[in-house]
């Protein structure tokens, strides 16, 4: 048959996939560094490069709460 079948077979498919890639992902170690990971900051060897355009300190990275207006 084309595709997955029933709806049922390809649900099971699914499941299946995702239960034998869940064996491969890794836990977040570092939430912390989650905020400087998105903002494009790269950490070649482990190690983050520090680019000349980039400000020298690290308080840049830190997380400020943000007041939202309603």
């Amino acid at each position: 048959t084309k595709g997955a079948g029933s709806r049922k077979a390809g649900l099971a498919m699914a499941f299946k996939l995702l239960m034998m890639s869940e064996k491969r992902w890794r836990k977040v170690n570092s939430p912390h560094l989650v905020a400087v990971v998105q903002a494009g900051v790269r950490f070649p060897d482990g190690q983050t490069c520090i680019l000349p355009d980039m400000p020298k300190s690290s308080d840049s990275f830190i997380i400020k709460p943000v007041e939202v207006a309603v």
